[in-house]
Formats: structure tokens, sequence, C-alpha cells
């Protein structure tokens, strides 16, 4: 049941992290500290899919092997 509720609480920082990169371009950038910030925010976001994505991946391919 924990196994299931890291990988839940993975699944969820991801889709926050995709909602903030998809919606980073309609942002209004009047500064350069908006520039700054959107741009550091949206770098953090994409990392945080990429990490999701990753653990994703990593725990099927384990489960999988480890059921055959």
């Amino acid at each position: 049941m924990a196994y299931r509720r890291k990988l839940i609480g993975v699944i969820v920082v991801g889709l926050m992290s995709l909602i903030e990169v998809v919606f980073l371009p309609f942002y209004p950038r009047d500064s350069t500290s908006d520039w700054i910030i959107q741009l550091s925010f949206g770098v953090l976001g994409v990392v945080g899919v990429l990490a999701a994505v990753g653990v994703f991946l990593e725990r099927r391919r384990s489960g999988t092997a480890s059921a055959a």
C-alpha cells in the first residue's frame, strides 16, 4: 500500500509540474525579474516532469521484472 501511495505522489507532482510548464508561455512578462522567476520555475517544472516520468518508468520496469 505504501508503494502505491509513493507512486501516486510522484504522478501528482509530475502532473502539477506539467501544468506549470504548459501554461508558462501564456504568463505576462513585464520586467526582467518576471523573466527570471518564470524561467526558473519553467526549468524546475521540466525537471519535475522528467523526474516523475523516470520514477514511473523505473517502478514499472522493476515491478514487471520481479513479477516474472
